[in-house]
């Protein structure tokens, strides 16, 4: 199995960080040693390089080596069965926006569904997954590629990722980047106001990429365009759009929001 080439342990923000050179996926990794590391939740595994990184609908996410963080945090939430994968997105995709914001002043937006954003180009993906005990949810693997030191501006002039480098015009050091998510991401998840859904979608709508300004999305099994104006993120992980002058929801199954 690749992931063997363990090249450093540390605690970071109380999480137990297992650094890799390359693994085939952080999170398919991640639960492949659960059973091991459940007694030390919550921890993290982070590679240099993904040789079959995941993204949303099976995509692949793509990223050079020793350039990005590629990330899992494995976290037990102890959330019903019916929110906590929603919440959990919430919280990752809100995590990676502040460390943005926050710490490297970059006015990152969230596209529905788990897309970050920089003007208007894809810094960052989050992919989050669950494992089920009874009825709760028994472990969260939350995994993030964070575009941080790969070159997209002068490789490509029609580039559609962009990286912390490419928008501050230098390198960042790639451990800093880490050190400052995982700090996030631990006082996200202690914040007890993050126990309400209501307060998860209103912080995470105020980061919603084109807000209230007409977008294109497509109905995946029609191909049926619609112009629609992103209203707020619900709880249920659908977008809330205004249509012809009427509320409606979307369910990232059935619609596409086009680039």
């Amino acid at each position: 199995m690749e992931g063997t080439n363990l090249y450093k342990e540390e605690l970071i923000a109380g999480f137990r960080c297992k650094y890799f050179d390359t693994v085939a996926s952080t999170n398919d990794y991640a639960k492949s040693i659960l059973d091991e590391i459940i007694a030390y939740m919550p921890a993290a595994i982070i590679a240099n390089y993904q040789t079959e990184g995941k993204g949303q609908m099976g995509n692949h996410w793509e990223s050079e080596a020793g350039k990005n963080l590629l990330l899992t945090a494995i976290l037990k939430p102890n959330f019903s069965l019916s929110e906590a994968l929603f919440r959990i997105n919430y919280i990752m995709t809100y995590s990676v926006i502040c460390t943005l914001r926050s710490v490297f002043s970059m006015p990152a937006m969230l596209k529905w569904p788990n897309d970050i954003y920089l003007e208007d180009k894809k810094i960052a993906g989050v992919l989050s997954e669950t494992t089920i005990a009874g009825e709760k949810i028994n472990t969260v693997i939350g995994g993030i590629g964070l575009n941080v030191n790969q070159n997209f501006k002068d490789v490509n002039s029609n580039y559609s990722a962009i990286s912390m480098r490419d928008y501050a015009g230098k390198e960042f050091d790639l451990q800093h980047v880490t050190e400052e998510f995982l700090k996030t991401l631990r006082e996200v998840t202690e914040k007890t106001a993050f126990t309400s859904l209501n307060f998860l979608e209103e912080k995470i709508s105020q980061f919603l990429w084109n807000r209230n300004t007409p977008q294109e999305f497509v109905e995946r099994d029609t191909n049926k365009r619609i112009l629609a104006s992103p209203d707020k993120f619900c709880s249920d992980h659908r977008l809330l759009v205004k249509h012809n002058g009427i509320f409606k929801k979307l369910t990232r199954e059935s619609y596409q929001w086009l680039p």
